[in-house]
């Protein structure tokens, strides 16, 4: 089920807001977005001057695959009145994107660019494929890796109680769990009427940043927040982003471990916080078939990875989730965040670069459709269509591939890399489902 939010009233309601700068308004022939492949789909771009902040005269278009293969590109005449229009089409599933590269002078004589320059037409996306197969072995890998786990590393569970956070209706801990490579770290929230009888949980991974610094509380569930960092989140007098600059030193964490499929960095995160939630699960005060999880870009694919791996969940929800459709390129679409194959590249002879057949024998298995195509829990997936960060071919090329037969995703047709009220409302049928 897929459900189009319409935004073009509640966007141009808050651009009568802003200030009077220039502003170029894009729009479509259908208001859902929503094209057959073959179909037509004619873009309307109205350009707003303003004379004291002048735009320049000339301002560049490009129609893509998703913003990755170029199908044309060519300039516009901002004076042109009262609006442009083009025309285009796509015979295979995915997103035609139109995006329009123009600057003005500010009153103080600074150039600006454009800003909401993108509009998005989804070409039967709930037909998208992922670019490249699963691995035959990848469950098996990764059942494995939890087994091994097991066997090698104990769970060495602690739990330190945070008098800052606890009250006479909760009592809050940050907790860690052993895992291959280091530890995993969070906080879990117990409610003190949870002693009268098994509650339901949550669980939430943040999304890429420094991580929780401070436990989550919601009395009517028990509350688990994992992050994926390797270090404690709550040290007296140090914050977590001074240790999140710490961990980038070396660079950007995501990188770490380079193309060794076991010591690259979200392998321990991976397995820590799936042990966490079995863990949790088997917690006095958790009732193991009311476990709910939401979570959002790289907590969006923590969502399915853990879904789909554990099959712990009742309900999940993920907004704009990263980690999706690695090998997105090959079919000349944007990878999601964070797009491995395009930071692993290497250098040929000739200065021309390539990418690395090392890499790509191994992000599969980091790939959050792969680990999609095992969620059974019912589940409700956000997408944003002009989403950079997490491009809307990724997501749903994960979604399409979900077997679940309760599954819905909602079209956010001019959101980028952000939150709306949807996610509150996917989070709000989630704890529905937890507590009936």
């Amino acid at each position: 089920m897929t459900i189009t939010k319409q935004l073009f009233g509640t966007f141009l309601a808050a651009a009568a807001l802003l200030s009077a700068a220039p502003s170029v308004k894009i729009t479509l022939d259908k208001t859902d977005q929503l094209y057959k492949c073959g179909e037509t789909a004619t873009f309307t771009i109205a350009f707003t001057d303003d004379a004291n902040e002048p735009l320049a005269k000339q301002a560049t278009y490009k129609l893509t695959n998703d913003n990755v293969t170029v199908f044309k590109t060519g300039n516009i005449d901002t004076t042109q009145s009262p609006t442009t229009t083009f025309t285009g089409t796509m015979d295979k599933p995915g997103f035609l994107n139109l995006t329009i590269y123009c600057s003005y002078t500010d009153k103080d004589g600074k150039k600006q660019n454009l800003k909401n320059n993108i509009c998005t037409a989804g070409f039967e996306p709930t037909k998208i494929q992922p670019a490249a197969p699963k691995p035959a072995d990848f469950m098996d890998y990764w059942k494995g890796e939890l087994k091994k786990a097991e066997k090698e590393c104990p769970l060495d569970p602690q739990m330190t109680k945070l008098d800052k956070f606890s009250n006479a209706e909760h009592t809050c801990y940050k907790v860690s769990f052993a895992a291959p490579g280091g530890r995993v770290y969070g906080f879990l929230t117990i409610p003190a009427k949870a002693k009268d009888g098994k509650m339901p949980a949550i669980v939430s991974v943040p999304g890429a940043g420094p991580g929780h610094g401070a436990p989550s509380q919601d009395n009517s569930f028990v509350t688990l927040y994992m992050n994926v960092h390797p270090y404690d989140p709550y040290i007296e007098g140090k914050t977590v982003k001074e240790s999140y600059a710490e961990l980038n030193k070396p660079g950007i964490y995501m990188f770490h471990g380079g193309k060794n499929r076991e010591a690259t960095f979200f392998h321990r995160p991976i397995i820590g916080i799936a042990r966490a939630i079995e863990w949790l699960a088997n917690r006095p005060e958790v009732n193991a078939a009311r476990i709910g999880y939401y979570g959002s870009s790289q907590g969006g694919a923590f969502g399915f990875i853990q879904a789909g791996l554990t099959g712990r969940f009742a309900a999940v929800v993920c907004n704009v989730p990263a980690m999706c459709d690695h090998f997105g390129v090959n079919a000349g679409r944007r990878a999601g965040w964070p797009q491995y194959r395009n930071t692993f590249l290497i250098k040929n002879a000739d200065g021309t670069t390539a990418f690395d057949k090392e890499t790509d024998g191994w992000i599969g298995y980091y790939d959050a459709v792969n680990f999609a195509s095992h969620i059974q829990s019912p589940i409700r997936v956000i997408v944003g269509f002009i989403d950079m960060t997490c491009s809307p071919s990724s997501v749903y090329a994960a979604f399409n591939g979900i077997p679940s037969t309760d599954k819905a995703i909602v079209n956010e047709l001019d959101m980028g890399h952000s939150t709306r009220k949807s996610y509150s409302d996917a989070q709000a049928w989630m704890k529905g489902i937890l507590t009936k």
